[in-house]
């Protein structure tokens, strides 16, 4: 019997402020252990991705939390602003191949935590997107 490699991940919780490193098979079915019907990705670096509740906007009980890449990247000595995105609900920080697989994500615990900061209950962030006609003179 063939047997299934196991990886490492990195879990975020903001609810019970918990980031956690846990092993998982490869075939791991992300959608159960996150606890959401409908993901999202969202692309970390080259080979990163932090896996989300697509619907998390949509949940009016959920916590958000801040992760700064700056300092996840460890570019703190980088004479730049900081680069900090806003993110809500459970995620799982996941490394995937080249050919598509799930292997062990390569931040460490350490890496992460420095980088997460908790919002407070209440905090929420509304999308924002506007249509920009173009002018004609730009249209050739």
């Amino acid at each position: 019997m063939h047997k299934i490699p196991k990886i490492w991940v990195i879990e975020i919780d903001p609810h019970d402020k918990l980031i956690t490193q846990t092993k998982h098979k490869t075939n791991v079915d992300v959608a159960k252990v996150l606890g959401h019907s409908s993901l999202d990705s969202l692309r970390i670096d080259e080979d990163h991705y932090m896996i989300l509740d697509d619907n998390g906007l949509l949940h009016s009980h959920n916590m958000y939390y801040t992760l700064n890449l700056t300092k996840l990247f460890k570019q703190e000595d980088i004479d730049t602003n900081d680069r900090i995105i806003s993110l809500c609900g459970k995620s799982m920080l996941v490394k995937i191949d080249k050919f598509g697989e799930l292997t062990n994500c390569d931040y460490t615990l350490e890496q992460v935590t420095n980088a997460v900061n908790w919002l407070p209950q209440g905090y929420k962030d509304e999308p924002y997107f506007e249509f920009v006609p173009l002018s004609d003179n730009t249209i050739h």
